[in-house]
């Protein structure tokens, strides 16, 4: 269903398209590769990255169980250009769990003029 929507959005809309969320694969799943094969991953695309790569940690934080399961992604064609690609926290000094993912952002320019260009590793 998701691939559906992307592509309905990439083949309609003029303006860029983003996909984010909480999509439940690792890099190197088949669901990620597929979305991957349509649309940029932010993460590559941004000039800078800020705070943690995994980003579903469980409840408990076990470094056993780390994963990189969210993710934003954004067309191929032109339109917009990355800025800070950012994983925060979930768990804080208060021993309270925000949740068992950390909040993955991304801050992007979008105009007809920019180009999005993979960040040189």
């Amino acid at each position: 269903m998701i691939v559906e929507a992307v592509d309905f959005e990439l083949k309609s809309s003029p303006c860029p398209v983003f996909l984010l969320g909480d999509l439940n694969s690792p890099v190197e799943d088949t669901a990620y590769r597929t979305i991957a094969a349509r649309m940029r991953d932010l993460r590559d695309y941004c000039t800078a990255t800020y705070g943690y790569y995994n980003t579903w940690t469980g409840f408990e934080g076990k470094k056993s169980e780390l994963s990189r399961i969210d993710h934003i992604f954004g067309t191929v064609a032109d339109g917009w250009e990355a800025g800070v690609f950012s994983v925060e926290e979930n768990h804080f000094e208060d021993e309270l769990w925000l949740s068992d993912h950390r909040l993955v952002m991304a801050d992007v320019s979008i105009g007809k003029e920019l180009k999005a260009v993979k960040r040189q590793k």
